[in-house]
């Protein structure tokens, strides 16, 4: 599926650019072969063969979860766009904003899970804050005059669990 999509990418492309910045699709599919089916790394000394997908670390991982999911965002995004007050995606994390009832946020998991079968999507909601890469967006009350607030949305550093901060020194260049 994948390879797929990346074909139909550049021929997209190709088809709309001038033919001198055309993409050699043939080469483009068998380097992203080698990478997807290929694809070895080292961790804590180790050598690991990587059997399925691609290693969020490696160099062209976000290129391809952008391609991938392109179709995937169209879909959401047009399907739900009613409910749908902010929609977010960097790479593999998707955030957004819902404003509809409860069986309709029922049905856009069901959809979302089943767009696309081989990946498992994990849904986090509250009503009050949302954590998104390294944030934490909250509902917080904003005064307007003496008589009346509204919502504005905060934010806050977020350090997900398991995470070990790891500081640069200033002279490691």
């Amino acid at each position: 599926k994948c390879m797929n999509k990346v074909n139909n990418s550049i021929v997209k492309f190709n088809n709309n650019c001038h033919p001198e910045k055309s993409v050699n699709k043939t080469l483009v599919l068998k380097l992203l072969s080698l990478v997807l089916f290929r694809y070895d790394f080292v961790f804590d000394e180790r050598y690991y063969h990587q059997i399925n997908g691609i290693a969020m670390g490696a160099a062209f991982a976000s290129t391809l979860a952008n391609i991938y999911l392109n179709d995937f965002d169209i879909a959401v995004t047009t399907r739900f766009r009613l409910y749908l007050a902010l929609y977010a995606r960097f790479v593999d994390d998707i955030s957004g904003v819902f404003i509809g009832s409860i069986e309709i946020f029922s049905e856009f998991m069901e959809f979302c899970n089943n767009e696309y079968p081989e990946l498992t999507l994990n849904f986090d909601y509250s009503h009050k804050q949302q954590n998104f890469l390294d944030i934490t967006i909250y509902k917080a009350w904003q005064s307007i005059d003496s008589d009346s607030k509204k919502y504005s949305l905060g934010y806050r550093y977020y350090l997900k669990p398991g995470n070990v901060p790891m500081p640069v020194h200033k002279e490691s260049y």
